[in-house]
């Protein structure tokens, strides 16, 4: 009976997680990004979308243009700079987003918009970018403004960027020690600031450098799953909480369908999983 109970937990643990993951990635409040492109061994960009854990995936990087004369940010008089910023944003829409051009090096797909992952060079005419990026999706598609900035506040290449409230999506999170500085651990950022910005009407959730480094630590899936047990859906510290009959799992499983779309069939597969202990 004792094998049967553990067996039968761990299903719905393994039920939980996948709800959570699903809800998540459907693009609802705590939605995960990530950064896609970096490393080999990542997989495809098709393999990434086709997990269904991420709501976002940003292609990274754009960090060379075929247009000489499009390359932002060469000391130039203040009317010819704002008309080699503007060609540089319709460069960025035509060959990516809602424009059109014959050397898109993406075919006919269209991006949603832009990041601004930015650590080094020059810290200036950021946010002239942003501005006609915007001003651009006002004639077509929407065009979404995301950006990257380093721990330190403010951002010493995007501050003035990102003061112009532009951005859809303001982010950044280390997916493994080795990833990159400001890493924090699963359990840390769960329970110390998760818990705490994720009252906030403006949170979105959590993006993750990188999918490589993801695929390596499991830092999103252990991310989930401590949510689960910070809320009390999940209970694995004592032997009596993993007593399905106790209380306070009873309790749990009840309020399931309050922070999982799939509530209504964990709700059912928990009942029944009860009235067989």
């Amino acid at each position: 009976m004792e094998s049967r109970r553990e067996f039968l937990y761990s299903l719905l643990v393994l039920l939980l997680l996948q709800a959570l993951l699903g809800t998540s990635a459907r693009g609802g409040s705590g939605g995960i990004a990530i950064y896609w492109g970096q490393n080999g061994n990542e997989g495809t960009l098709a393999d990434t979308c086709a997990t269904g854990r991420f709501a976002y995936v940003n292609i990274a990087f754009l960090n060379k243009w075929p247009n000489p004369r499009a390359q932002p940010h060469r000391p130039l008089q203040p009317r010819l700079l704002e008309a080699r910023n503007q060609a540089f944003s319709i460069y960025i829409w035509n060959n990516f987003l809602g424009g059109k051009s014959a050397s898109r090096p993406l075919g006919d797909a269209v991006l949603d918009g832009v990041d601004l992952y930015v650590e080094h060079g020059s810290t200036l005419y950021y946010d002239d970018l942003v501005r006609y990026l915007k001003r651009l999706g006002k004639y077509g598609r929407r065009v979404y403004v995301s950006g990257a900035p380093q721990c330190p506040f403010p951002d010493r290449v995007l501050g003035a960027a990102l003061n112009t409230s532009l951005f859809d999506y303001v982010w950044g999170l280390p997916a493994a020690p080795q990833a990159g500085s400001g890493f924090i651990a699963a359990d840390v950022l769960t329970a110390e600031i998760l818990s705490v910005i994720g009252r906030s009407r403006k949170y979105g959730g959590v993006m993750l450098w990188s999918e490589y480094w993801d695929d390596q630590s499991g830092y999103m899936i252990m991310e989930k799953l401590l949510t689960f047990i910070l809320l009390g859906l999940v209970f694995v510290s004592t032997t009596e909480s993993r007593d399905l009959n106790t209380a306070a799992f009873k309790a749990a499983v009840a309020n399931l369908s309050t922070v999982a779309s799939d509530g209504g069939m964990l709700l059912v597969v928990a009942d029944r999983i009860l009235r067989s202990g």
